[in-house]
């Protein structure tokens, strides 16, 4: 079985390694369609294919895209500003948003009663005081 490319006629393996897509992350050809996957408009060997902060696999098969290349969920957080400053956990639905970044609403909390914050807060060093608890 051959394949024909620009008049020629090259074997599978030939055509693979000379003329076939070539790995997004390596460069290098992609070999065999059971060792590469086509993902985000290319094609990548499955061991490239991996979160490309921490090189971590898919184990799940889901990935964030960030500037077209893939990620973990947290390195994409990271990479997006979207790491809860208090427990650096990704941030995923609503989150407050203050001068000092951004954070679970649960973790936005006063420090001394640990009640969520809501309209004011106090910032004592660092620490997230209310109303209450700044006197």
């Amino acid at each position: 079985q051959g394949v024909e490319c620009h008049g020629r006629v090259y074997c599978l393996k030939d055509y693979r390694q000379q003329l076939g897509p070539t790995c997004k992350a390596c460069s290098l050809p992609c070999g065999s369609s059971k060792d590469s996957v086509q993902a985000l408009d290319s094609w990548w060997h499955r061991r490239c294919f991996t979160c490309q902060k921490c090189h971590k696999s898919f184990p799940d098969k889901s990935f964030y895209v960030f500037e077209q290349m893939p990620y973990c969920k947290y390195d994409y957080h990271k990479l997006n500003g979207s790491l809860c400053v208090a427990c650096q956990e990704p941030i995923e639905g609503p989150c407050a948003q203050v001068y000092e970044g951004r954070f679970h609403p649960g973790c936005f909390a006063c420090y001394e009663c640990g009640q969520p914050l809501r309209n004011v807060y106090y910032n004592l060093n660092g620490r997230f005081l209310c109303e209450q608890h700044i006197h």
